[in-house]
């Protein structure tokens, strides 16, 4: 599929809102609380007239074949009857809460992290899915962007064949279309599934080292 304008911009103006925080020294504990903070301010940046689009739409229900339940996207932008899909990914190493209504508590509520090889299954599930609204609603949808922020060196460090969720790994290397774990699935819930060869995936930076970073497949 050929990258249409509509698909050119919200990329463009997805990747400016990146980098705003992936080049900030800041804690990107101290910008978003959680994953839907992270959904509604880029929402808001996205949020007609600034940016030239019709619609933004948040957790937007779409009606997928071979799926059993609706599939709720993140956030979906529409613009002369067309529309780009993002789903969005946000883990921090460790979430620690100790400035509350503007005062500091002596007892800060922590979030520890979740599980690496759950969490990039998901991700690469989002894509999946992206990759089949693309397909089965493809006169409207324009592409996708599946988006992974982090501050978490361990999602990017280079990882070991041997490990159990290599083949679902955030690398930018990572372009096999059968993802599968190495020994039996961890769960029933996460089966073993097979991608179109229809994605670009990157880090940017590029070659990140520290502070902050963001995962970025295209699906076009």
């Amino acid at each position: 599929m050929p990258k249409t304008q509509l698909y050119k911009d919200v990329f463009k103006d997805v990747m400016s809102f990146i980098r705003r925080y992936v080049v900030t020294n800041v804690s990107l504990s101290q910008i978003f609380s959680n994953e839907r903070d992270f959904q509604m301010n880029l929402a808001m940046y996205l949020a007609p007239p600034i940016h030239g689009y019709n619609n933004i739409h948040l957790e937007y229900p779409v009606v997928l074949s071979g799926y059993s339940n609706y599939a709720y996207v993140d956030i979906v932008v529409e613009r002369g009857g067309e529309y780009v899909p993002i789903e969005l990914k946000f883990h921090l190493r460790q979430r620690i809460h100790n400035m509350i209504f503007g005062s500091t508590v002596s007892n800060p509520f922590i979030v520890q992290r979740g599980a690496y090889d759950n969490s990039c299954y998901d991700f690469w599930k989002d894509v999946k899915r992206l990759q089949d609204m693309t397909t089965q609603y493809s006169s409207s949808v324009k592409g996708g962007l599946a988006v992974f922020l982090t501050d978490d060196k361990n999602y990017w460090t280079p990882k070991s064949p041997s490990i159990n969720y290599y083949q679902f790994r955030l690398d930018s290397n990572n372009t096999n279309q059968q993802r599968f774990w190495n020994k039996p699935s961890p769960a029933k819930s996460r089966p073993n599934f097979c991608l179109n060869p229809n994605f670009t995936p990157t880090w940017f930076p590029s070659s990140p080292k520290g502070g902050s970073a963001a995962f970025i497949v295209e699906v076009v």
